[in-house]
């Protein structure tokens, strides 16, 4: 694990569900889509096919039930990059039919 890894691991105040969600991301240069993998109250785990994004790279996430939302990459690693939310979600109603 990163060391970047690490710290948000620790710094995690809410408990993350695991999901499996199609999500539309949005940068400064592009969309594109993507799926979160895990979802908590004030960030997300998310599998992108665009691995040029960087730690501290702006995105605003589209979630169902929730519209959208602004973050910011905290870690990358392999596909994968941790999200912070700038502000809290309902998890539980991402997941409401």
């Amino acid at each position: 694990m990163l060391k970047t890894e690490l710290r948000a691991v620790r710094a995690r105040s809410y408990a993350r569900t695991s999901v499996f969600l199609r999500s539309a991301i949005e940068t400064a240069d592009h969309n594109v889509d993507g799926i979160v993998r895990n979802l908590s109250a004030d960030g997300a785990c998310l599998s992108l096919s665009d691995t040029s994004l960087c730690p501290g790279a702006a995105i605003r996430l589209t979630l169902r039930h929730i519209g959208r939302i602004n973050g910011k990459i905290i870690w990358a690693k392999a596909g994968r990059f941790g999200v912070s939310f700038e502000r809290k979600i309902d998890p539980a109603a991402v997941m409401c039919l």
